[in-house]
């Protein structure tokens, strides 16, 4: 059990560190002049003039999408080491396991809510969906704190159909489109937080 409970842990940072990364550089990107984005990416212009010296190149540019991407690999480095210092200390650990649950399930439509011309919402549809996150939070809760704890189909169809929604609001066009990257790693992550959590809370629990 603590073997599996340290895989699932380990899963979980992964997969938390990825999405959060991926949030923030989403939201950067749609800000002008970001600074955050700047300072990130000097070690990766470093790396490019590196890379343009040993081809005897005046410059190299892979691109802004395989740059963004770069910066968001390098973020979520960053993130994972972030959390596997801090989670040294069990308190601190406990606490980031618990935020992560309402992070992932609130991450996504409170960034895409703050560009509503980008994801081209109707008309009077922010209360209904803002009302859909709180009901998926307050299942969060009641899931961490033990009220309800739901099989692991459930949860999972749960899951799809909340990133689906959202996945399909930013402007999910397939299973192999670009933005549905948003809606399988929030899937993958808020299901690998539940076997986090659900695996924790079992060997916390005494032996009966």
């Amino acid at each position: 059990m603590l073997r599996l409970t340290k895989h699932a842990r380990w899963l979980h940072e992964v997969s938390f560190s990825m999405y959060v990364a991926m949030l923030v550089v989403t939201e950067e990107t749609y800000k002008d002049g970001s600074m955050f984005l700047g300072k990130m990416s000097l070690p990766l212009l470093k790396a490019y003039a590196l890379v343009a010296y040993l081809r005897h190149r005046s410059r190299f540019f892979p691109g802004f999408g395989l740059h963004t991407c770069l910066m968001w690999g390098l973020l979520a480095v960053i993130v994972i080491l972030c959390v596997r210092v801090l989670g040294q200390a069990a308190p601190v650990r406990t606490f980031l396991v618990r935020a992560a649950g309402f992070v992932i399930i609130a991450g996504l439509p409170l960034v895409w809510l703050r560009f509503p011309d980008l994801a081209g919402l109707p008309p009077g549809t922010t209360p209904w969906l803002m009302f859909e996150v709180v009901v998926m939070v307050a299942l969060v809760f009641s899931y961490l704190f033990q009220r309800w704890r739901t099989p692991p189909e459930i949860g999972l169809v749960l899951l799809v159909f909340h990133f689906g929604l959202w996945g399909h609001l930013v402007g999910w066009a397939g299973p192999f489109s670009w933005w549905s990257v948003y809606a399988l790693l929030g899937v993958c992550s808020g299901f690998a937080w539940g076997v986090c959590v659900g695996l924790l809370g079992r060997s916390d629990s005494p032996p009966s």
